[in-house]
């Protein structure tokens, strides 16, 4: 067989997956040029070449993971975030590329500035370290109450080489770094990309997402908010300037009323991801910064 022919078998294969017909070109591709350890451009320039014997057996079972409605990315145990490659597993979400515009907001909001910013609820620590790589004179502090998730962050903090500029900690949000601090704890950035999905809504998601990734990194409850009210209510002990928030666009009006709650003297700027939907919003503290 011939690489042109492996990869007309796995588009064939995966668009009989009715969930993977619309990227099922793109994932054989990136699957095959995995195999092959070559850049995806090489299958065509390469195209008449025969597959070697144990690149075409890898080849057959990512398709068969594939096939199983697995995400490419556990797949290859990789995923490319804001210009930089992650290692993931099932034990972390996989970030979403509208992620990207959060960083992009907080790297504009600090530029050169010496902060300290939590990253709260890290996961891969895709945030953390994509902030670490940007923001030379930050100090990142990123929680995550998975250790098994924290591992993967510190991992990727050293692929990256910024391990010496993110303190990683194990926590349900905060309250860990406040007992630690005995006192209250001051951070000029809060940073957070929380589970938003109502229990309602994740239970009709794809069973590329409801099977594989974590539950607990997707499901926020009845409202999709219950862990942005825990962490809310946490940060009442927080002095800190500005907040970033990832959500579902559909929960603007009910997270800002939310924060208003909590924190009447903010301002709220909703902020459009790469599709202008409202799925960030950027609160400024009026009388708890520095």
């Amino acid at each position: 067989m011939i690489i042109q022919e492996a990869l007309r078998l796995g588009i064939a294969r995966l668009s009989r997956a009715s969930d993977h017909r619309d990227s099922a070109a793109l994932d054989a591709e990136i699957l095959l040029s995995s195999a092959l350890g070559v850049e995806r451009e090489k299958l065509y320039i390469h195209s008449g070449d025969p597959m070697p014997k144990r690149a075409l057996a890898t080849y057959h079972r990512y398709l068969a993971r594939r096939g199983r409605h697995e995400p490419v990315a556990y797949i290859l145990g990789e995923k490319e975030f804001f210009g930089l490659r992650f290692t993931v597993n099932r034990n972390v979400l996989i970030l979403r590329p509208e992620t990207e515009t959060l960083v992009e907001e907080v790297i504009r909001k600090v530029g050169k500035k010496k902060v300290t910013i939590i990253d709260v609820g890290t996961g891969s620590g895709a945030i953390a370290v994509a902030l670490a790589k940007n923001l030379p004179n930050a100090r990142i502090v990123a929680t995550d109450i998975s250790s098994k998730a924290l591992t993967i962050a510190r991992a990727n903090a050293r692929r990256h080489g910024v391990s010496n500029r993110i303190r990683f900690v194990r926590a349900n949000l905060l309250p860990k770094l406040l007992h630690a601090a005995r006192s209250t704890l001051h951070a000029d950035i809060v940073v957070a990309n929380l589970p938003y999905l109502p229990t309602a809504v994740w239970k009709k998601t794809t069973p590329e997402i409801r099977r594989y990734e974590p539950r607990t990194a997707l499901d926020g409850g009845r409202d999709g908010l219950d862990l942005y009210r825990k962490l809310l209510d946490q940060m009442t002990h927080l002095r800190w300037s500005s907040a970033f928030f990832e959500i579902d666009p559909h929960q603007v009006r009910s997270m800002s009323a939310l924060i208003r709650n909590f924190f009447p003297a903010t301002t709220i700027a909703p902020v459009p991801d790469l599709q202008e939907r409202k799925r960030f919003l950027v609160v400024r503290s009026k009388n708890r910064g520095q």
